[in-house]
């Protein structure tokens, strides 16, 4: 089900779905908060999707939050194995390393970021270097143990269907603040 508009081949859901992020996306502009300089450790452990089909596959990522708006992380992602190799039609991916960069909206507990990325190889999610990089996440109470994550993110990155091969890459992170100013 997909149609042109303009030259622009779209799909309706996710076009939808698009929309909705960017009505949030003023929504969070005109409720923000913003604290100090952060830096934060996340990591997506085991399971990631590419175009709905579920993967092995893991993260680690360093991220500088400046303003309480600004982020700018590196991350490291190991290889893309798929769990069932009969429902796999994109194959597998090369690990890789990513580096982003966010404008992100908090209002209280809530977060939502938009931003982009380029990234070493292409994969079985894309096939460009340069991909549009959003997250939507909340971030714990401050009451909670010291041990428990500060933030927990659903992180997508994808080329918004400007490419051919645009399955999207999406996963679960979880994040600490290792320093507060």
């Amino acid at each position: 089900m997909s149609k042109r508009w303009r030259g622009i081949k779209y799909k309706k859901p996710v076009t939808y779905i698009l929309i909705a992020f960017a009505v949030t996306l003023i929504w969070a502009a005109c409720h923000e908060t913003a604290s100090g300089a952060e830096t934060i450790l996340r990591v997506a452990p085991e399971t990631m999707f590419v175009g709905g089909d579920k993967y092995n596959g893991s993260a680690v990522s360093v991220v500088e939050r400046f303003a309480g708006k600004y982020d700018v992380g590196l991350g490291l992602y190991t290889e893309l194995q798929c769990r069932d190799p009969m429902d796999c039609p994109r194959g597998v991916g090369t690990t890789n390393i990513g580096l982003q960069a966010k404008r992100v909206f908090q209002v209280n507990w809530f977060e939502l970021g938009f931003g982009a990325a380029y990234w070493k190889n292409q994969g079985p999610a894309w096939d460009s270097n340069l991909t549009f990089a959003l997250h939507v996440g909340i971030h714990t109470p401050d009451s909670w143990w010291t041990w428990l994550p500060d933030q927990v993110l659903w992180e997508h990155a994808s080329t918004g269907g400007s490419s051919d091969k645009n399955g999207g890459l999406d996963y679960i992170s979880i994040g600490w603040v290792l320093t507060r100013k």
